[in-house]
């Protein structure tokens, strides 16, 4: 009997970093571990259109794309005859070309055995309905000869546990839960890994076929834990659809070390920078000594980055970060006292609190200063729920002179590095569930993932922040303040603030204006059209 054939698909995306994260990897290993399960020899295949030679999809390219991404997996089908494919629709820029890979295997394929597919990540996490054939849209859906959805299965949240589930049931029934209504997925039951030492030790060979763009983004992703103790309302999974996400779990400090050892030692594997993927980075103040006591006794040729929080942050540590290469990303988001507390930034959001916050995020940046510690700060150029009063609460936090003698503020006498985002809608999050009746924010694209457009970012991000604020409005004060920023950046020899990324975005703002205002008039016309007829 033949081996049961799985491919692994990353799809391409509209917008992102091209990230190798754990996901497929973690997913296979768990599923190698358990082969004793499972009646039958198990071969796997990993695919990243994202870096094979194929159009990009786009709404020009659908045809190209289409063609040739059929004629791609008809090639591979016939050295490697995939019984099961796992599709990776990990953030809602994929779900489009998620949606077209599943088309493209169940019509075009020619192909004599039934091919399962099987779809999971944030997207059909927090929308699983965006699968079921009503939902997909119709210039995809039109195109193929099937009317039934494309995906036999749907996985909401983890995966490794499901996956290996649902291979195991395949073996015993081979219609396993055979859907009676074709016209969605059967959605399988959610079950996490409770006991994360449980997940084996990380073995990256299903990637390495890509080792040259991995080692050319040079970054490797991994997590020490899951879920997060925290509830900020703009977070994607702040709406409590993915329960497993307030779910946290760590695994051993001997774990941790082993993972990041694995990296050290994989001969093809060469990064500069690990990024620990976790939420905040070991909040437990013994787990995290325990932590850095272990690192420093081991040597390792990259740098970390990890995801911290203000009130979390031990300034103290600062040194030992130095030692030990670590950076920090934190998600500072503004300077607004009044934005802090409609994030709901931490517990008990009170006025003291709040500045309590603020004054320690000043003693982080000095810090980050005295010890050379990088840190990287999210900071949100547009926001639901920004007014004219928290744009200038957050200019007054960072422009306001420290003191009199000085006279000198905290952008103009520190090095602070800001990303500069605009807030993408994700359907996932309280801040936009709730943003119209808070602040009579408008969202104008409210599906914006099922846009074919090379403009699918700013499309997710064309929102007036409140009633009193337009996104242009809210754009050109966040642009004035970046200029700002820039300036006194460049003054101190920051090398993050660069000609590059400072045209960047000035393009971004002029084409996302353009792009708003593209729509409201497509409104207007449409708007009265309607009251003709």
């Amino acid at each position: 009997m033949s081996a049961y054939k799985i491919l692994y698909i990353c799809p391409q995306t509209f917008y992102g970093e091209e990230v190798f994260l754990a996901t497929f990897i973690r997913i296979s290993n768990f599923l190698n571990a358990h082969l004793d399960e499972i009646p039958m020899e198990i071969e796997e295949e990993y695919v990243d259109l994202r870096f094979e030679d194929l159009p990009q999809y786009s709404s020009k390219n659908k045809k190209a794309f289409r063609e040739s991404l059929s004629s791609f997996l008809s090639n591979l089908y016939e050295n490697f005859p995939f019984d099961l494919v796992a599709i990776g629709c990990f953030t809602s820029y994929m779900y489009l070309n998620s949606v077209e890979i599943a088309y493209i295997i169940k019509s075009c394929l020619d192909v004599k055995k039934s091919i399962k597919i099987v779809v999971g990540g944030y997207h059909p996490s927090v929308c699983p309905m965006d699968f079921q054939v009503s939902e997909i849209p119709s210039y995809i859906k039109n195109n193929y000869n099937i009317t039934s959805t494309p995906f036999d299965y749907l996985i909401r949240e983890e995966a490794e546990l499901a996956f290996l589930n649902l291979v195991k049931q395949i073996f015993i029934d081979s219609d396993f839960k055979k859907k009676d209504d074709m016209k969605k997925p059967f959605i399988l039951s959610t079950q996490l890994i409770e006991n994360l030492n449980e997940i084996p030790i990380i073995d990256y060979s299903l990637y390495k076929k890509y080792k040259a763009n991995i080692n050319k983004s040079e970054k490797v992703y991994l997590e020490f834990s899951r879920g997060c103790a925290f509830n900020c309302h703009f977070c994607p999974v702040s709406g409590n659809i993915v329960k497993s996400y307030k779910n946290v779990r760590y695994k051993s400090i001997e774990k941790c070390i082993e993972e990041l050892k694995v990296i050290r030692d994989t001969e093809w594997l060469k990064p500069k920078h690990v990024i620990i993927v976790d939420p905040t980075f070991l909040p437990k103040k013994e787990f995290r000594d325990s932590f850095l006591d272990a690192l420093s006794k081991i040597e390792y040729p990259f740098h970390l980055a990890v995801n911290e929080r203000i009130d979390t942050c031990e300034i103290e540590k600062f040194p030992l970060y130095n030692k030990l290469k670590i950076r920090l990303l934190i998600g500072l988001e503004t300077g607004s006292p009044t934005l802090h507390k409609r994030f709901n930034k931490f517990p008990g959001s009170s006025t003291k609190k709040i500045r309590q916050y603020l004054e320690k995020t000043k003693q982080i940046i000095i810090a980050s200063n005295k010890y050379d510690v990088p840190i990287l700060f999210n900071y949100f150029s547009v926001v639901p729920g920004s007014t004219w009063q928290t744009y200038m609460e957050s200019e007054n936090f960072f422009f306001k002179p420290l003191n009199e003698k000085d006279g000198r503020s905290l952008s103009e006498k520190y090095k602070i590095d800001l990303i500069f985002a605009t807030y993408a809608g994700y359907r996932g999050s309280k801040l936009v569930k709730n943003c119209k009746k808070r602040f009579g924010a408008k969202i104008y694209y409210k599906e914006w993932w099922k846009k074919c457009s090379k403009n699918q970012a700013m499309m997710a991000s064309s929102i007036d922040p409140s009633s009193e604020l337009s996104f242009p409005e809210a754009l050109e004060l966040a642009y004035n303040f970046g200029v700002r920023h820039f300036r006194n950046q460049r003054r101190l020899s920051n090398e993050w603030y660069s000609v590059v990324r400072f045209m960047a975005l000035k393009t971004g703002k002029k084409k996302a204006i353009e792009l708003y205002y593209s729509k409201n008039e497509k409104d207007r016309l449409e708007k009265n059209l309607l009251s003709i007829i």
